[in-house]
């Protein structure tokens, strides 16, 4: 398969972390495992369908789909061709570009055409009118450009307080968070799951685990050291977080393995 990433305009960069696109020439089904990250995806299929495995059962997507909070990995497979563009948004930019309280699809990867969105519908036109996924990043930017001149919804209190949860790679207390939103535990823990779709503590976690494969990419050469970058009290507290994850153990997972988890975890 060929993954390739590319970066927004710096303007846009408090909504979007990135686009991507995988590709392959191959039309044999195989399974790739995807795990959690933190950021919700809007996904484009020009190739064939993908089936996706949540939990016990296979199920075919549709071509156009929102990828809500994932608490755990999960599988998805090709049916033929693979040819898709993806959208990977910042947590809040959901509810903030299109209005969409998240909190109802944890765990669910939807058809967009369940959503009522002018601003969604005028973003599949944008996509209708491509034949593949070679697109120039100028086009997606400048929708984007668009709909955040235009946006009404505004929260940048909440926004930078989820920031800090990110910047300090899933470290910082929740009690020094809900004392900065300034209001009961009850109502930030509330607001927290109807905007980014995971509690306050579950989405520190994911953001703490996945700091382990940027530390990785820098150069700590071991899984002990990874460890303690990331502020794990203990190695048995790192392994079962990691199997948690992956539903693997650190010394069988494929760091350098050509996969769907590996590139989605090690993109910025």
């Amino acid at each position: 398969m060929i993954f390739k990433e590319y970066k927004p305009s710096i303007p846009l960069k408090n909504y979007i972390v990135n686009y991507w696109i995988v590709s392959g020439e191959g039309t044999t089904p195989f399974e790739q495992k995807v795990i959690p990250d933190g950021y919700p995806e809007l996904i484009f299929h020009f190739g064939d369908n993908y089936e996706i495995r949540l939990f016990d059962k296979w199920e075919l997507q549709s071509k156009w789909l929102f990828s809500g909070q994932i608490s755990n990995h999960f599988y998805l497979r090709n049916t033929g061709v693979i040819d898709m563009l993806g959208i990977k948004l910042q947590p809040w930019a959901p509810k903030q570009l299109f209005g969409l309280d998240v909190g109802g699809f944890t765990d669910k990867v939807i058809s967009i055409s369940n959503f009522t969105s002018a601003e969604l519908d005028a973003l599949k036109s944008i996509i209708a009118n491509l034949s593949n996924t070679i697109v120039n990043p100028e086009i997606l930017d400048q929708y984007f450009q668009h709909l955040i001149e235009n946006n009404t919804r505004k929260d940048g209190h909440f926004i930078a307080i989820v920031s800090k949860i990110i910047e300090s790679k899933g470290q910082i207390k929740i009690d020094e968070l809900i004392t900065n939103a300034g209001i009961s535990r009850r109502s930030f823990e509330r607001k927290f799951v109807n905007i980014i779709g995971l509690s306050p503590k579950y989405f520190s976690r994911i953001i703490r685990f996945n700091n382990i494969f940027k530390l990785i990419q820098e150069g700590d050469s071991s899984w002990c050291q990874v460890a303690l970058h990331s502020g794990y009290y203990d190695q048995a507290h790192f392994i079962k977080e990691f199997k948690k994850f992956t539903g693997e153990k650190p010394s069988t997972y494929g760091l350098d393995d050509d996969s769907l988890a590996n590139f989605f975890l090690k993109r910025n």
